[in-house]
């Protein structure tokens, strides 16, 4: 029973998404929202980069608020939570964290005049400093 429900509702998320994009417009409208829909989605994977450092910033947050957690957890009872679990999640974390900044250190180094575009500039931190 459980099988028939997941497959009737994927087939059923399916169809919702395919009458959202098409519409209920005429089929040369349709083809073109298609069209326009196909164009916006391959503008956006040049965005990749971008995703992937929110993303990473995001996991890094809350893996973090995790550990401390898991840390606090340890010390009100040690014996039921082992603080390895909390280091780890900390640790995890904070190489999450630090992965967009590292990312585009890599790529800054990787031209001969050490300026260049980045994927991740967005993510680098300002100095608030005036030239």
């Amino acid at each position: 029973m459980l099988k028939y429900l997941n497959k009737k509702t994927q087939f059923m998320s399916a169809a919702m998404m395919v009458g959202i994009i098409f519409g209920s417009s005429s089929d040369a409208q349709a083809a073109q929202n298609f069209n326009n829909y196909s164009e916006g989605l391959s503008e956006q994977v040049t965005n990749v980069p971008q995703i992937v450092g929110y993303v990473s910033y995001l996991g890094g947050f809350v893996l973090a608020a995790l550990g401390v957690v898991g840390l606090k957890q340890h010390v009100e009872n040690p014996g039921q939570n082992p603080m390895k679990n909390a280091l780890a999640k900390l640790g995890f974390g904070g190489m999450l964290l630090a992965l967009p900044p590292v990312v585009a250190a890599i790529q800054g180094s990787g031209n001969a005049s050490g300026s260049g575009s980045t994927a991740f500039t967005s993510f680098t931190p300002s100095t608030g400093l005036a030239p």
